[in-house]
Protein backbone atom coordinates (compact mmCIF):
# COMPACT_ATOMS: atom_id res chain seq x y z
CA UNK A 1 0.00 0.00 0.00
CA UNK A 2 2.64 2.33 0.95
CA UNK A 3 4.83 1.47 -2.34
CA UNK A 4 1.53 2.39 -4.25
CA UNK A 5 0.47 5.60 -2.52
CA UNK A 6 4.47 6.48 -3.17
CA UNK A 7 4.38 6.26 -6.92
CA UNK A 8 1.97 9.56 -6.92
CA UNK A 9 4.49 11.52 -5.71
CA UNK A 10 7.26 12.55 -7.80
CA UNK A 11 11.27 12.87 -7.07
CA UNK A 12 11.26 16.18 -5.17
CA UNK A 13 8.35 14.71 -2.88
CA UNK A 14 5.69 17.14 -4.63
CA UNK A 15 2.33 15.65 -6.03
CA UNK A 16 2.24 14.47 -9.64
CA UNK A 17 0.72 16.74 -12.41
CA UNK A 18 -1.41 15.67 -15.33
CA UNK A 19 1.92 15.26 -17.33
CA UNK A 20 3.39 11.96 -16.83
CA UNK A 21 6.93 12.40 -14.69
CA UNK A 22 9.79 10.26 -13.77
CA UNK A 23 9.40 7.97 -10.86
CA UNK A 24 9.96 8.81 -7.56
CA UNK A 25 13.34 8.31 -6.20
CA UNK A 26 13.70 7.11 -2.34
CA UNK A 27 17.02 8.74 -1.65
CA UNK A 28 15.48 12.60 -2.02
CA UNK A 29 15.12 13.19 1.33
CA UNK A 30 17.01 11.47 4.11
CA UNK A 31 15.94 12.28 7.70
CA UNK A 32 18.29 13.90 10.45
CA UNK A 33 17.67 13.77 13.71
CA UNK A 34 18.71 16.18 16.14
CA UNK A 35 18.02 16.03 20.07
CA UNK A 36 18.24 19.22 22.32
CA UNK A 37 16.87 17.97 25.60
CA UNK A 38 13.55 15.76 25.94
CA UNK A 39 12.68 17.04 21.85
CA UNK A 40 14.06 15.36 19.22
CA UNK A 41 13.22 16.94 15.86
CA UNK A 42 13.25 15.23 12.64
CA UNK A 43 13.85 17.10 9.53
CA UNK A 44 13.73 16.51 6.12
CA UNK A 45 17.13 16.99 4.21
CA UNK A 46 17.94 16.01 0.50
CA UNK A 47 21.22 14.27 0.07
CA UNK A 48 22.76 16.66 -2.27
CA UNK A 49 22.98 20.49 -2.08
CA UNK A 50 22.19 21.64 -5.29
CA UNK A 51 19.21 19.60 -6.21
CA UNK A 52 16.90 21.25 -9.25
CA UNK A 53 13.64 21.59 -8.22
CA UNK A 54 11.60 21.10 -11.82
CA UNK A 55 8.02 20.75 -12.43
CA UNK A 56 5.84 21.80 -16.25
CA UNK A 57 5.27 24.98 -14.85
CA UNK A 58 8.83 25.46 -13.03
CA UNK A 59 12.58 25.18 -14.36
CA UNK A 60 13.84 28.07 -12.04
CA UNK A 61 16.81 26.71 -10.55
CA UNK A 62 16.37 27.58 -6.89
CA UNK A 63 19.24 28.28 -3.97
CA UNK A 64 17.77 25.57 -1.68
CA UNK A 65 16.87 22.53 -2.81
CA UNK A 66 13.13 22.30 -0.89
CA UNK A 67 11.24 25.19 0.04
CA UNK A 68 10.33 25.28 3.59
CA UNK A 69 8.22 27.21 6.19
CA UNK A 70 7.83 27.50 10.00
CA UNK A 71 6.57 24.57 12.09
CA UNK A 72 4.34 26.69 12.99
CA UNK A 73 2.59 26.92 9.50
CA UNK A 74 2.80 22.73 9.89
CA UNK A 75 0.85 23.37 13.59
CA UNK A 76 -1.48 25.03 11.92
CA UNK A 77 -2.20 22.72 9.75
CA UNK A 78 -2.67 19.79 11.87
CA UNK A 79 -4.62 21.66 14.17
CA UNK A 80 -7.45 22.32 11.66
CA UNK A 81 -7.14 18.61 10.14
CA UNK A 82 -7.51 17.68 13.45
CA UNK A 83 -10.61 19.43 13.95
CA UNK A 84 -12.09 18.60 10.30
CA UNK A 85 -11.73 15.25 10.01
CA UNK A 86 -12.74 12.25 11.46
CA UNK A 87 -10.04 9.79 13.61
CA UNK A 88 -10.51 7.41 10.45
CA UNK A 89 -10.25 10.25 7.81
CA UNK A 90 -7.24 11.35 9.18
CA UNK A 91 -5.74 8.02 9.82
CA UNK A 92 -6.36 7.21 5.83
CA UNK A 93 -4.70 11.17 5.22
CA UNK A 94 -1.33 10.06 6.92
CA UNK A 95 -1.20 6.61 5.87
CA UNK A 96 -1.20 7.97 2.10
CA UNK A 97 1.56 10.15 3.11
CA UNK A 98 5.46 9.03 2.21
CA UNK A 99 7.50 7.96 5.36
CA UNK A 100 9.33 11.01 5.49
CA UNK A 101 6.62 13.26 6.06
CA UNK A 102 4.90 11.49 8.72
CA UNK A 103 8.03 10.88 10.53
CA UNK A 104 7.89 14.67 10.56
CA UNK A 105 4.09 14.96 11.33
CA UNK A 106 4.06 12.27 14.31
CA UNK A 107 7.34 13.82 16.06
CA UNK A 108 6.29 14.64 19.73
CA UNK A 109 6.97 18.11 19.06
CA UNK A 110 7.42 20.25 16.22
CA UNK A 111 8.62 23.45 16.92
CA UNK A 112 7.63 26.98 15.84
CA UNK A 113 11.29 27.96 14.43
CA UNK A 114 11.67 24.56 12.55
CA UNK A 115 11.87 24.39 8.92
CA UNK A 116 9.15 22.07 7.09
CA UNK A 117 8.72 21.19 3.53
CA UNK A 118 6.23 23.57 1.61
CA UNK A 119 5.48 20.52 -0.42
CA UNK A 120 4.94 18.64 3.01
CA UNK A 121 2.43 20.81 3.12
CA UNK A 122 0.93 20.55 0.04
CA UNK A 123 0.81 16.61 0.23
CA UNK A 124 -1.34 16.92 3.31
CA UNK A 125 -3.58 19.03 2.27
CA UNK A 126 -4.50 17.04 -0.70
CA UNK A 127 -4.59 13.90 1.30
CA UNK A 128 -6.73 15.44 3.80
CA UNK A 129 -9.18 16.93 1.12
CA UNK A 130 -8.94 13.56 -0.60
CA UNK A 131 -10.55 11.20 2.12
CA UNK A 132 -12.89 14.53 2.99
CA UNK A 133 -14.16 13.91 -0.04
CA UNK A 134 -13.80 17.54 -0.83
CA UNK A 135 -11.87 19.42 -3.87
CA UNK A 136 -8.30 20.64 -2.74
CA UNK A 137 -9.41 24.42 -3.86
CA UNK A 138 -12.08 24.36 -1.33
CA UNK A 139 -10.37 22.31 1.69
CA UNK A 140 -7.61 24.61 1.05
CA UNK A 141 -8.83 27.71 1.19
CA UNK A 142 -10.89 26.75 4.40
CA UNK A 143 -7.81 25.30 5.45
CA UNK A 144 -5.97 28.68 4.93
CA UNK A 145 -8.50 30.62 7.07
CA UNK A 146 -8.29 28.66 9.73
CA UNK A 147 -4.23 29.14 9.72
CA UNK A 148 -4.43 33.00 9.70
CA UNK A 149 -7.10 32.53 12.51
CA UNK A 150 -4.39 30.32 14.77
CA UNK A 151 -1.35 32.16 14.02
CA UNK A 152 -2.35 35.52 14.60
CA UNK A 153 0.07 36.50 16.46
CA UNK A 154 2.75 35.66 13.54
CA UNK A 155 1.13 37.70 11.27
CA UNK A 156 -0.19 40.97 13.65
CA UNK A 157 1.87 43.16 11.53
CA UNK A 158 0.60 42.00 8.73
CA UNK A 159 -3.42 41.73 9.56
CA UNK A 160 -4.16 45.51 8.07
CA UNK A 161 -2.71 43.91 4.84
CA UNK A 162 -6.13 45.21 2.95
CA UNK A 163 -5.28 49.22 4.43
CA UNK A 164 -3.98 51.06 1.55
CA UNK A 165 -1.39 52.55 3.50
CA UNK A 166 0.61 49.01 4.44
CA UNK A 167 0.12 46.55 1.60
CA UNK A 168 3.44 46.29 -0.38
CA UNK A 169 5.52 47.31 2.22
CA UNK A 170 3.85 44.63 4.78
CA UNK A 171 3.33 41.63 1.98
CA UNK A 172 6.97 41.52 1.10
CA UNK A 173 8.14 41.46 4.91
CA UNK A 174 6.25 38.78 6.00
CA UNK A 175 7.06 36.47 3.61
CA UNK A 176 10.56 36.64 3.75
CA UNK A 177 10.29 35.57 7.30
CA UNK A 178 7.90 32.98 7.35
CA UNK A 179 9.36 31.29 3.69
CA UNK A 180 12.47 30.36 2.64
CA UNK A 181 12.05 30.69 -1.15
CA UNK A 182 9.88 33.34 -3.24
CA UNK A 183 8.80 37.20 -3.38
CA UNK A 184 5.49 38.24 -2.50
CA UNK A 185 4.77 42.03 -3.83
CA UNK A 186 1.19 44.16 -3.59
CA UNK A 187 0.76 46.07 -6.80
CA UNK A 188 -2.02 48.23 -8.72
CA UNK A 189 -4.00 49.16 -5.54
CA UNK A 190 -6.83 51.26 -5.45
CA UNK A 191 -8.90 52.27 -2.66
CA UNK A 192 -11.22 48.79 -3.00
CA UNK A 193 -8.97 46.66 -4.41
CA UNK A 194 -5.33 45.33 -5.06
CA UNK A 195 -3.23 42.71 -7.00
CA UNK A 196 -1.07 40.16 -5.24
CA UNK A 197 2.10 38.47 -7.20
CA UNK A 198 4.06 35.58 -5.91
CA UNK A 199 6.91 34.51 -7.58
CA UNK A 200 9.75 32.66 -7.69
CA UNK A 201 7.59 30.37 -5.56
CA UNK A 202 7.12 26.24 -7.20
CA UNK A 203 3.47 26.89 -6.63
CA UNK A 204 1.05 23.76 -6.48
CA UNK A 205 -2.40 24.23 -6.52
CA UNK A 206 -2.65 22.92 -2.54
CA UNK A 207 -0.86 25.83 -1.51
CA UNK A 208 -2.39 28.34 -4.13
CA UNK A 209 -5.50 27.31 -2.18
CA UNK A 210 -4.34 27.87 1.33
CA UNK A 211 -2.90 31.42 0.67
CA UNK A 212 -6.34 32.34 -1.37
CA UNK A 213 -7.73 31.48 2.20
CA UNK A 214 -5.16 33.43 3.84
CA UNK A 215 -6.15 36.48 1.81
CA UNK A 216 -9.47 36.09 2.34
CA UNK A 217 -9.44 35.75 5.84
CA UNK A 218 -6.93 38.98 5.93
CA UNK A 219 -9.64 40.82 4.65
CA UNK A 220 -12.22 40.04 7.24
CA UNK A 221 -9.75 40.59 10.05
CA UNK A 222 -9.55 44.31 9.07
CA UNK A 223 -12.94 45.03 8.90
CA UNK A 224 -13.32 45.26 5.28
CA UNK A 225 -16.68 44.08 3.66
CA UNK A 226 -17.32 41.60 1.04
CA UNK A 227 -13.63 40.18 0.05
CA UNK A 228 -13.12 38.94 -2.84
CA UNK A 229 -9.91 36.73 -4.08
CA UNK A 230 -9.74 35.60 -7.41
CA UNK A 231 -6.58 33.61 -8.16
CA UNK A 232 -6.61 34.21 -11.67
CA UNK A 233 -3.48 33.67 -13.00
CA UNK A 234 -1.61 30.03 -11.72
CA UNK A 235 1.94 28.92 -12.26
CA UNK A 236 1.01 25.29 -12.72
CA UNK A 237 -1.83 26.54 -15.35
CA UNK A 238 0.89 27.98 -17.01
CA UNK A 239 1.24 31.32 -16.54
CA UNK A 240 4.31 33.41 -15.29
CA UNK A 241 4.23 33.32 -11.28
CA UNK A 242 0.63 33.62 -9.64
CA UNK A 243 -1.41 35.70 -8.84
CA UNK A 244 -4.49 37.34 -7.11
CA UNK A 245 -7.27 40.09 -7.66
CA UNK A 246 -8.52 41.25 -4.11
CA UNK A 247 -11.15 43.13 -4.31
CA UNK A 248 -13.43 44.51 -1.07
CA UNK A 249 -16.15 47.19 -0.09
CA UNK A 250 -15.53 49.38 2.69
Amino acid sequence: MEASMRALYCEDGRLRGPLSLPPPNESVYDSARHTSGDVEKIIERPPTADLEIRSPAYNHRMAETVPTTKGTILRSLLKFVEKDLTGEQRKQALAALPATDRQVIEQPSILASEKVSEFMLNRLTAEAARVKGESVESFGRRAGRAELADAVGIYRFFIIVLTPTAMLKKASALWATVHSHGSLAVENETPRSARVRLSQFPSEEAHCARLSGWFEGAGEMTGVKNIRVDHDVCLIRGGPDCQWQLTWGK
